[in-house]
């Protein structure tokens, strides 16, 4: 998706909330080093469903990797790897970059 990105995450003790924290952070300050930038990187605080059943962390993983296709971003799979239109047209414009 290129506007939002779901994660599967199994926690011990951790709070999830400093964990996706950390790695949000982590995301923000990498990329906005990378492209010159600064400020906040992502619009929204993230959204978090305890999954304590199988049947319910199946249903979710099965949401997790059909949303591509529903969204009709998903084109192809070349050699085993998914190969969507967004990042088609991300791969354009760095080389245009270039």
């Amino acid at each position: 998706m290129s506007n939002h990105v779901h994660l599967l995450i199994e926690t011990g003790t951790e709070d999830i909330g400093k964990v996706v924290n950390a790695v949000a952070g982590n995301y923000a300050k990498t990329y906005n080093k990378k492209y010159g930038l600064r400020g906040h990187l992502f619009e929204d605080r993230y959204k978090a469903c305890i999954v304590e059943s199988d049947e319910y962390f199946l249903q979710t993983s099965r949401y997790i990797h059909l949303n591509p296709v529903k969204a009709k971003t998903l084109s192809i799979i070349e050699n085993g790897v998914i190969i969507s239109e967004y990042s088609r047209k991300y791969d354009k414009i760095v080389k245009m970059i270039q």
